[in-house]
Formats: structure tokens, C-alpha cells, sequence
């Protein structure tokens, strides 16, 4: 298990990364298989964190999460990279198509997640 600090750095590494490439095949290279969705996706939910490990993690949580956006704003292309398609529950009765895929788009659910939390409104 890292701390919030090792888990602060590994945000601000990526965030760097991420926002100083310039490469288009490099980026598309760093988006895919899943990795950065995943990385995302390990901060929610926010409330599983204690106070200093949040404390530490959030600002380049955010930065990371600001990063992807800029890419995303200035590069389209690149939304495909974050998303994650995955099938609907199958004891869901209310949709006609059981293999119908749904889409998720992690770091718009993070985003969300994160303005609405407590630690964002302090």
C-alpha cells in the first residue's frame, strides 16, 4: 500500500508527462490500454482517503485531471483513449438490450467526483 505522498508524486510525474508531450503518436502511445482510466479511476471514491493523504494528493490529482483535459481540448482524437466501454449489469430489467455496451468516461466522473466533495468545498 503507497502513501499519499508516493501516490501525490506518481499524479505530478504523469501530469508532467502527459502535459509536456507534444507528439501526437507519443500521447495516443501514453493513453492507451487503459492505464491512465485506471489511474483515475483509483482515487474514487474520495471519502476512503484520510484527511492528510488527501491533503497531499488532491492538488496533483486535480493537476493530472487538468492535464487530460487541456490534451483532450486541444487533440479531439484523443477521446476515445478515455473512455471505457463495458457491458450493462445483467440484472438490469429496465433496458431492452442486455449486450448492449455502455460507455464510461472517467475522467469526467472524477472531475465531478472531486468538485463536489467535501475536500474541494474547504
Amino acid at each position: 500500500v503507497w502513501s499519499g505522498l508516493v501516490k501525490a508524486q506518481v499524479y505530478q510525474t504523469v501530469s508532467l508527462l502527459i502535459s509536456d508531450v507534444r507528439n501526437r503518436s507519443i500521447v495516443y502511445y501514453l493513453l492507451s490500454n487503459n492505464y491512465i482510466n485506471e489511474l483515475i479511476q483509483c482515487m474514487q471514491p474520495v471519502q476512503q482517503w484520510t484527511e492528510p493523504a488527501i491533503a497531499a494528493m488532491l492538488p496533483a490529482y486535480v493537476d493530472l485531471l487538468k492535464s487530460l483535459t487541456l490534451q483532450l481540448a486541444d487533440d479531439p482524437h484523443l477521446f476515445p483513449f478515455l473512455t471505457i466501454e463495458c457491458n450493462q449489469n445483467e440484472d438490469d430489467v429496465d433496458s431492452d438490450d442486455q449486450d448492449s455496451p455502455s460507455v464510461q468516461f472517467p475522467l469526467f466522473s472524477a472531475a465531478l467526483e472531486t468538485a463536489c466533495s467535501y475536500y474541494a468545498q474547504s
